[in-house]
């Protein structure tokens, strides 16, 4: 769901709270982008990342993949960095998505491939995440093979 709008780098932009994965983007005209993460969505554990994780650009087409790398921090301040990230995002294909919030067509499915480092802990595979315009992410299939997907939504 939208929870707020406003600017961010002299753009405008969209934040976007996604209750099945617990991630934190913000949309704008230049790209879609990770800000953070509530872990264990019930831990009140949460991570932010500078700079935000850049997730693709507006003139990436199917087939485009996206590399990044960022530091997560545990605090909105970025003051205590406690990890690193890489990150590779590839746009696969356009496809319909049918959730118990409705049938989208036309969503945006990626495979990602990330590897993160925190303190001792550290973690790499694959994920798949489906988008759909004016909603955002629909359908999320974790490294585990864990599959969320979008109960209900709003659009203001």
């Amino acid at each position: 769901k939208v929870i707020d709008v406003g600017e961010y780098d002299g753009k405008k932009i969209a934040i976007i709270e996604n209750p099945n994965s617990g991630e934190y983007h913000w949309i704008s005209t230049n790209g879609i982008y990770l800000l953070g993460i509530n872990v264990g969505h019930d831990s009140g554990y949460n991570m932010f990342f500078n700079p935000p994780a850049k997730l693709g650009d507006s003139k990436m087409e199917i087939g485009d993949s996206f590399n990044n790398s960022f530091y997560s921090y545990s605090d909105i301040d970025y003051s205590e960095k406690i990890g690193n990230w890489k990150d590779n995002l590839e746009y696969l294909r356009l496809e319909t998505v049918t959730v118990p919030a409705g049938t989208f067509k036309d969503c945006l499915a990626t495979r990602e491939y990330a590897e993160f480092n925190i303190g001792d802990y550290r973690i790499s595979g694959y994920s798949y995440h489906w988008i759909a315009k004016g909603v955002g992410e629909v359908k999320f299939e974790d490294s585990e093979g864990n599959v969320y997907k979008l109960k209900s939504y709003s659009v203001k």
